[in-house]
């Protein structure tokens, strides 16, 4: 839906989603488009069009966005549920090591790689840390089993109405 309201390409928008490298490099760039060129950067129009189109998915009805600063974009919206999930980093570096057949180091270096680049896209875009509870209405450990973060969603949305 992204890539049909901007001029960037699906795979163009997946290689940039949600992965900030590093916010001081990016505010450069980012003043050098302001200063310089009078456009935004490819990533802010990015975000700017997800952001619409998660405004746009829930106003429409019962829906799931992962990521995507959608807790923060969607704030305001009323009956929404806002969930973090997250497990302890030994039960994520043996989940990742298994499910892509890598060592343990590389998974655990993968894992903190990924957390790195969304913690600094979560930032820039919400002045907000990425996982802090406050930001959220749930936050679940996933190591418990999807069985029960099921239940646990499920009763919390039930409990909402």
């Amino acid at each position: 839906m992204v890539a049909n309201t901007t001029k960037y390409t699906e795979h163009f928008i997946n290689g940039k989603d949600e992965k900030m490298v590093n916010s001081s490099i990016y505010d450069l760039v980012n003043y050098m488009y302001e200063h310089y060129d009078k456009h935004e950067t490819p990533k802010d129009t990015i975000f700017e069009a997800e952001a619409k189109v998660i405004k746009e998915i829930a106003k429409k009805g019962n829906c799931i966005i992962i990521g995507r600063c959608a807790d923060y974009i969607l704030k305001n919206q009323k009956n929404c549920l806002c969930v973090f999930l997250s497990a302890p980093i030994k039960y994520r570096i043996n989940k990742i090591a298994n499910k892509e057949n890598i060592t343990k180091e590389k998974a655990k270096k993968k894992i903190r790689k990924n957390d790195k680049l969304r913690a600094n896209n979560y930032q820039y875009y919400t002045n907000q840390i990425w996982g802090v509870s406050s930001n959220y209405q749930l936050c679940i450990d996933t190591s418990i089993g999807k069985e029960y973060v099921h239940k646990i969603i499920m009763t919390a949305l039930d409990n909402m109405n």
